[in-house]
């Protein structure tokens, strides 16, 4: 079921309602141009770039401020849309109904919005430039992005990035597999090194680091630090990683204990 301008709905029990919304289609070559925007730093700088850097007029030069306030835009029209093929007969462009990495035609997604895109088994985005990519995987708001079967994203620039991942309000972030994000600008981080996965950060700003970590409370962050040799017992912003330090073993005590990253870190507060 397609309703809208340029609405495409390749794949049997696939919905697409608006402008510019496409339902398990092959998209151009230029559309992966877009992942780089999509999984990029959460911040408003980097989401403006929908509305701005991109934004052509209808003859496909680059506006001017004064002629975004008086022309119609079509924000990625070049890169947001279809790979289609031409249809015998009639000449209009047919879209093509995409693939999952096994090969298999995706079925099922529903796309609601403007520049809208779902790509997978029963996926569903809703809002301008939601982006649901993996199966199952649910993205609302707009930009909002799903990337990874049963991912969930709801909220402004939200993005959910790992397998049963959930990220829950504006700006919120996960980067891991089967963890959860819930904030205003809470997120599970992963760093170059390393993935992370199992993570929970709840609270507006929180930020999880670490597998099986929990963040609870505004700004809370199970990455901690201490200056320097000097003094390890002062906790700072910045300096020494304090999970590097030896753990505290009462004397006498025949325990020992080693500190472990995988072990899990709970910051409160």
């Amino acid at each position: 079921m397609v309703l809208g301008k340029d609405a495409y709905a390749a794949s049997q029990g696939s919905v697409a309602l608006g402008d510019n919304v496409f339902a398990n289609v092959v998209m151009s070559d230029k559309f992966e141009d877009l992942t780089a925007l999509y999984e990029g730093q959460s911040e408003y700088s980097e989401l403006n770039k929908f509305f701005e850097n991109y934004m052509v007029d209808k003859d496909g030069a680059k506006t001017t401020e004064i002629t975004k306030a008086v022309k119609i835009l079509y924000p990625y029209r070049d890169k947001i849309a279809i790979n289609g093929e031409l249809q015998e007969g009639t000449g209009e462009t047919k879209a093509k109904q995409a693939k999952d990495s096994a090969g298999l035609h995706n079925q099922g997604a529903i796309v609601i919005g403007s520049y809208t895109t779902a790509l997978g088994d029963n996926a569903l985005a809703m809002g301008r430039y939601a982006y649901a990519k993996g199966d199952r995987a649910f993205a609302i708001g707009q930009a909002a992005y799903a990337r990874d079967n049963e991912s969930f994203a709801i909220g402004y620039g939200s993005k959910s990035m790992g397998e049963q991942s959930m990220s829950i309000g504006t700006l919120s972030r996960v980067d891991g597999k089967q963890s959860i994000a819930l904030g205003v600008r809470a997120s599970v981080l992963k760093n170059a090194h390393s993935e992370i996965n199992n993570a929970l950060a709840l609270g507006n700003e929180t930020k999880a680091t670490m597998d099986n970590s929990v963040a609870l409370g505004y700004k809370s962050n199970t990455k901690y630090y201490y200056k320097d040799d000097t003094d390890k017992t002062t906790a700072t912003l910045s300096g020494k990683d304090a999970i590097d330090l030896e753990p505290y073993i009462p004397e006498g005590s025949s325990y020992n204990l080693k500190t472990d990253k995988a072990a899990g870190i709970m910051s409160v507060g």
